[in-house]
């Protein structure tokens, strides 16, 4: 999957780790979100009282060792690595309050928050497989996953943010 190679290289991993997650959820009996997307930029909260999961490419940036930014002086002598970061996202409906202004029960909430966790926890495992997999097939050079956020609740949404960074190949230089 070199950048060079294979102009989209960022896209089809984001589809894979979508794909990755799904089937993680699946095999440990977490139901799967109605809604799951691969976009770019911002995740908007458009769906998640049905669930949604969401892979976003952030950024893409040149590196000559993972996973630090580097901006070289000279044109003629491309980056040997592109970071392409990702957050994977995941949301379910929260317990709100009622009609009347009662705040949710502590009940409601724990239920909330140990699907949250559930959730978390598949959507790590189902990235940190599929790319470990990836990277014994040598289609990328490294990866790591980072922080994960709980996200919410906000907007009757509640979740986690997963970061993702993944070095394709860039040109490397020959020796002058």
């Amino acid at each position: 999957m070199a950048t060079d190679a294979n102009p989209t290289a960022a896209y089809d991993l984001a589809v894979l780790m979508r794909d990755c997650v799904l089937a993680r959820f699946t095999a440990v009996g977490l139901p799967a979100p109605d809604r799951a997307i691969v976009t770019v930029g911002q995740i908007a909260w458009d769906e998640c009282p049905c669930g949604q999961l969401a892979v976003t490419l952030v950024e893409m940036f040149p590196a000559e060792t993972f996973p630090t930014f580097t901006l070289r002086g000279s044109i003629r002598c491309p980056p040997g690595l592109w970071i392409a970061h990702y957050t994977v996202e995941m949301l379910r409906c929260a317990s709100g309050s009622s009609g009347t202004g009662t705040p949710p029960t502590p009940a409601a909430l724990a239920s909330d928050a140990l699907l949250a966790v559930k959730d978390a926890h598949a959507v790590r495992a189902g990235v940190r497989c599929c790319l470990e997999v990836e990277g014994a097939a040598a289609r990328i050079i490294q990866f790591g996953v980072g922080r994960q956020l709980m996200v919410g609740p906000q907007g009757g949404c509640v979740g986690s943010d997963l970061d993702v960074y993944i070095a394709l190949a860039g040109c490397l230089c020959p020796a002058i």
